[in-house]
């Protein structure tokens, strides 16, 4: 019995026993396994369980990422120069015209500007926006934006203080030519400058601040005069005279007015009418004060008249207009003519408000697109080494 129970284990430890096929197999392709050998369908190839993942960034992502920074970068430049700025320096609206001082400078420039000209520019309705306004004497050369909310702050001192960029560089410079163009502004010349072009046959004009302009055969001149047998005459009520139709009795007995003539314009305290007479001014003050009616006040009344610049006709005593009315020389001080305006080629714009100081961000901005274009600089000359200047690998026939 004990040798019975001994001889299982005297099989299994024998030498003489042979492996078993299984064993024997896969021992033999371990040991026998070379470098670039075949590896059974069945068996795991340790050069691939070896492995380790690496990240690797695409050709294409860090090409992309350093063009965006480059554009990024080049686009940021003129804020990277301006925020170097120091003190503004006082420039006037010539030496800024002539192109005496460069772009993005920080400038306090001084000039007068001619409002009559002012754009608004915004983006929706019910914003302020900007108001776009020429410097006078520049011939629309220079020009100033400033803030269009009526509650900003009143500007210090006489100039105007900002940073200077050229017009075509900033977003609304296409709006602001349409604008001008479809609705010119009026120019404004004095009689002597009317009667001498007129006289000479020229169309070169020059403005009351100096900008010349050219003047077309179809534009319209407009002139605005004192009409001297017409004044307005407002009355205060009071204890004496309380309402419009006490006045208006009043003024019937003086002879100022007719009737039954009802007010031109009325309220609760006043009350307005036209009073056309010669010399209109003196007689009805001299009416007013024979009957005592000290409660009132005279303004005088404007007259508009409008003409062709081709059919305005010069005479010795006055300028005629369209409807044959003779508007004396004396009465004919300053001549609107809407003549077709156009903003010339490089035209600089003062941009108030835009300070250095409050461009601190930019430095930070630029540093940080020059650090990640360097990495992914770095990322793309290894991608294309590894792509196009590495071994390799030959593939199987």
């Amino acid at each position: 019995m004990h040798d019975r129970m001994r001889e299982p284990t005297a099989m299994a430890s024998d030498p003489d026993d042979k492996p078993s096929e299984a064993t024997a197999g896969g021992e033999a392709a371990a040991g026998a396994a070379e470098p670039g050998a075949p590896v059974p369908e069945d068996a795991v190839d340790p050069e691939l369980v070896s492995l380790r993942p690496r990240t690797q960034i695409g050709l294409i992502t860090s090409l992309a990422v350093v063009v965006l920074c480059l554009t990024l970068a080049i686009r940021l430049w003129p804020d990277w120069r301006f925020v170097g700025e120091g003190k503004p320096v006082r420039h006037t609206a010539a030496e800024v015209a002539a192109g005496k001082v460069g772009p993005d400078s920080h400038i306090e420039l001084t000039g007068v500007l001619d409002r009559n000209a002012a754009v608004r520019v915004r983006k929706t309705a019910g914003i302020p926006g900007l108001r776009v306004v020429p410097v006078a004497g520049t011939a629309d050369r220079v020009w100033v934006v400033m803030d269009g909310d009526p509650w900003a702050p009143p500007r210090e001192g006489a100039g105007y203080v900002g940073r200077l960029r050229p017009l075509d560089d900033l977003p609304f410079a296409a709006p602001l030519r349409a604008q001008i163009r479809r609705e010119p502004p009026a120019r404004y010349i004095t009689g002597d400058e009317l009667r001498r072009a007129r006289t000479e046959g020229v169309t070169a004009l020059t403005t009351v601040t100096g900008d010349p302009f050219e003047v077309a055969p179809g534009d319209t001149i407009e002139v605005v005069v004192e009409d001297p047998n017409a004044v307005n005459l407002v009355v205060s009520f009071n204890p004496r005279l309380p309402d419009a139709a006490a006045w208006a009795t009043a003024l019937v007995d003086a002879g100022l007015i007719a009737v039954g003539t009802a007010p031109d314009a009325s309220s609760d305290r006043l009350a307005r009418w036209e009073v056309r007479r010669p010399d209109a001014f003196a007689s009805v003050t001299a009416a007013l004060e024979k009957a005592t009616l000290w409660g009132a006040r005279l303004e005088p009344v404007s007259r508009r008249y409008r003409a062709v610049w081709s059919e305005a006709q010069l005479r010795d005593d006055g300028l005629v207009v369209a409807d044959g009315t003779v508007l004396a020389w004396p009465a004919v001080d300053v001549v609107a003519v809407h003549a077709a305006r156009r903003i010339p080629g490089g035209a600089w714009v003062v941009v108030t408000g835009e300070l250095p100081e409050r461009l601190w961000y930019v430095r930070w901005l630029y540093g940080l697109l020059v650090v990640f274009g360097c990495l992914f600089a770095w990322a793309l000359a290894r991608g294309i080494k590894r792509e196009f200047l590495g071994p390799k690998l030959p593939t199987p026939a």
